[in-house]
């Protein structure tokens, strides 16, 4: 009699982590953290919107140290930086719903108990970014030259070494 007790409870355990709530919804899965924000029952419809207004309150500027105690602010959009919420959507909104059911249970058991935190994720226009950090570097460079000597009204005149800073 007590087998048949563990065995229901069990097979009751199974079902209610696994083959009834296996079926896909259309919110996300509990446990579900994006920058430490909760995005649990979140419907997956408003998904992107949500994201998109998270990452809107992340700072957006990076600075960039010149040298000589100098600092430049650059911001994502001129180092071409953007945030792949297209790639961040697709992940949030398969957690707990993966096709492996090993994975599908690892998954909301660790939602369940310790929650998945995810991070942004960005794109990289690598060109922009390149164009952006060439141009820094055009005002950053200075030339430099050997020592050299020179005469001016009849005098020698010593020019000593430039070294060229680059960065």
């Amino acid at each position: 009699m007590t087998k048949k007790y563990i065995l229901v409870g069990t097979v009751l355990v199974l079902l209610g982590t696994t083959g009834c709530s296996y079926i896909p919804t259309e919110n996300i899965f509990y446990g579900v953290y994006y920058n430490d924000t909760d995005l649990s029952n979140t419907p997956k419809n408003k998904l992107q919107a949500r994201l998109q207004e998270l990452n809107d309150k992340i700072p957006q500027t990076i600075s960039i140290d010149m040298g000589n105690n100098k600092k430049q602010q650059a911001t994502y959009h001129d180092l071409g930086i953007q945030f792949d919420t297209e790639a961040m959507v697709k992940a949030i909104s398969t957690y707990g719903y993966e096709d492996d059911m090993w994975t599908v249970l690892s998954h909301r058991f660790n939602g369940l108990f310790y929650g998945h935190h995810f991070k942004p994720q960005y794109k990289l226009d690598e060109v922009k970014g390149k164009t952006y950090l060439t141009e820094l570097a055009k005002t950053i460079d200075t030339p430099g030259h050997d020592a050299y000597l020179t005469v001016e009204n009849g005098q020698v005149v010593i020019h000593p070494v430039k070294r060229r800073q680059t960065y």
